[in-house]
């Protein structure tokens, strides 16, 4: 449009007035709302671990607006691992399950999130130890039980043969060698 020419108007109905209207209110209440949301940065609180057995483990955490989930995991705090990320934005308390643990192995851990102007927050690390490998029961070889027999006393005590007589003065007496 050449700037001597005269400014053309697009008649509308009152209809389509308002629809027109009604979404640039939309897009306006958007705009605020993610605004708003970006400035809110969230923040992550009562992290904690649970139903830990020798393979697998459970992290919990709270964040303080809607936001996606994912734990990083590792047996050292440079982590290594990362769970499944949940990105619905549906939740604000997450549960991650952690599979393929070694037993008995002490494993560090964080919680990450992040809104949705992608504002990203992460926890501290954090860290459990798997239950022990299970060692196997050892049954000690069974050794034959002592059978005691009583031994029943004879009936009469035995009777001991009177000594014989000796010769004078309590001598043997002696043998006559003819």
């Amino acid at each position: 449009m050449l700037m001597s020419e005269p400014a053309r108007f697009i008649k509308t109905t009152g209809k389509q007035t308002l629809k027109t209207i009604s979404k640039i209110i939309t897009l306006i209440a958007l705009f605020v709302a993610v605004t708003a949301s970006a400035a809110t940065k969230p923040t992550i609180s009562a992290v904690s671990v649970y139903d830990v057995t020798q393979t697998e483990a459970k992290v919990t955490w709270t964040v303080n607006q809607r936001a996606t989930g994912q734990v990083q995991y590792g047996k050292t705090a440079a982590y290594g691992q990362v769970s499944v990320k949940e990105t619905s934005f549906q939740y604000k308390t997450h549960i991650q399950q952690l599979n393929g643990l070694a037993p008995g192995t002490l494993y560090h851990f964080r919680a990450i999130s992040a809104n949705r102007a992608g504002v990203t927050v992460v926890s501290g690390d954090s860290a459990f130890n798997t239950i022990g490998a299970t060692l196997p029961v050892v049954i000690p070889p069974v050794e034959p039980p002592i059978v005691v027999v009583p031994v029943t006393p004879p009936a009469k005590p035995p009777t001991i043969p009177a000594a014989k007589p000796r010769g004078p003065g309590n001598k043997p007496p002696a043998f006559d060698n003819n």
